[in-house]
């Protein structure tokens, strides 16, 4: 993208969009209020399964690569509504919330069925971020429960920085979607937040192209991402995503932080 885009990283990014929660009096535990019958949806997931989705990926890599630096991606709703994709989302923050890769094949049916209608919810524009009290599908580590929770420790719950589960799934869903398309334009000396890069990636470029220099800058941007302005980062994004979508997805995600 050139020198000035070389701090602004899509990852950390999108593991910000979070919202303010409401007080609402409700359970959060159990079933028949966490995932509403009217919102559940009746097709069978197993259908949908039809594609392996790091070759899906794997493509979008492709195409972002192969494409002019100044290209940009009209239609990317089509990659949002594979719901393969949504079911490697959810392996990947089970992975990362447990310590396991739960394989495909061993993902319970309820699981899926849950997983379509938090899939469906992002496509029809009808998702909300950090709804603790009506969530799609839950976290592995919680327990299932039909008992009402406390007003204090619902309270507590609601309060919590942490984002909800299903907002670590959609998040991981945008992040494979749109990862390809700006890995292909972010400059070669940027190295945080990006896969195959780190600490160790910047010295050994540092020891490489760096022998003639004699002094550095040092610097504290450990608070950068406290206070991003989201105009900016829209900006950014509308440079080479024009999906309406994808943008009013993120937008939300960001507007009530």
């Amino acid at each position: 993208m050139g020198k000035g885009f070389r701090i602004f990283s899509v990852r950390p990014f999108l593991e910000h969009l979070v919202c303010n929660s409401h007080f609402l009096r409700t359970s959060i535990f159990a079933r028949t209020l966490t995932t509403p019958s009217s919102l559940k949806d009746q097709q069978d997931p197993h259908s949908l399964l039809k594609q392996d989705p790091i070759e899906i990926c794997s493509n979008l890599w492709v195409k972002a690569f192969s494409s002019p630096p100044t290209t940009t991606f009209p239609n990317l709703t089509g990659f949002l509504s594979k719901f393969d994709l949504w079911v490697l989302a959810y392996q990947r923050c089970c992975a990362h919330v447990t310590g396991t890769f739960p394989p495909r094949n061993a993902i319970h049916s309820h699981v899926l069925h849950d997983l379509l209608s938090l899939r469906n919810a992002v496509v029809r524009g009808n998702y909300a971020w950090n709804k603790k009290t009506q969530q799609f599908i839950r976290s592995p580590n919680d327990k299932p429960s039909t008992e009402l929770v406390s007003k204090r420790k619902l309270q507590a719950m609601l309060e919590s920085d942490e984002p909800c589960f299903q907002d670590r799934i959609v998040q991981e869903v945008l992040l494979m979607i749109l990862e390809p398309v700006f890995e292909a334009r972010f400059s070669p000396k940027s190295h945080a937040f990006r896969p195959g890069r780190n600490a160790h990636t910047v010295i050994r470029t540092i020891r490489s192209n760096f022998a003639g220099y004699l002094w550095f800058v040092k610097g504290d941007i450990t608070e950068i991402f406290d206070n991003v302005d989201r105009n900016v980062v829209m900006g950014c994004l509308e440079q080479a995503v024009r999906d309406m979508k994808i943008l009013g997805l993120i937008k939300s995600g960001g507007q009530s932080t």
